[in-house]
């Protein structure tokens, strides 16, 4: 299989991840993020402050957010993850694992490693009997941080 939008994430402590998710339709915000500061000075002139690159780019950190739908089981596992630093794999990548694709993810830009942090509500059952669940997430990036 080549490269491709894919209906799931990998997500897990391993580098590279090969726990798959399903993530909710509509969900998936991939917008990245920047550390910008600025503020006024004393005559209201704008004061810019960026992290840079060498290049006097801008760094562009992975802020992925998404809603995972998840059985009991996997909720219990990605639950235990809140707070810790994982790797990760968003939704556009190859899964062909017979061509060794995932062998090579570790040094690959597919993998992102970055802290699985979650706002209070984010976990909420579907069904009555909790054996579906819906987690938010989002993927605080720190492979750009040297």
């Amino acid at each position: 299989m080549a490269v491709g939008i894919q209906d799931h994430v990998h997500l897990g402590t391993d580098n590279p991840p090969t726990t798959t998710y399903r993530v909710v339709h509509g969900t998936l915000d991939l917008t990245p993020g920047v550390q910008v500061a600025f503020d006024r000075g004393l005559t209201g002139v704008l004061h810019t402050h960026r992290l840079v690159d060498d290049s006097g780019d801008p760094v562009q950190f992975c802020t992925d957010k998404m809603r995972l739908r998840l059985s009991l089981s996997e909720m219990l596992t990605v639950k235990g993850l809140i707070g810790q630093t994982v790797y990760y794999v968003p939704n556009y990548h190859d899964d062909d694992e017979d061509s060794g694709s995932l062998d090579s993810w570790p040094d690959s830009s597919y993998v992102v490693r970055g802290v699985l942090m979650v706002q209070p509500g984010s976990l909420t059952n579907i069904n009555a009997m909790c054996t579906d669940w819906l987690l938010a997430i989002e993927i605080v990036d720190d492979s750009a941080v040297t």
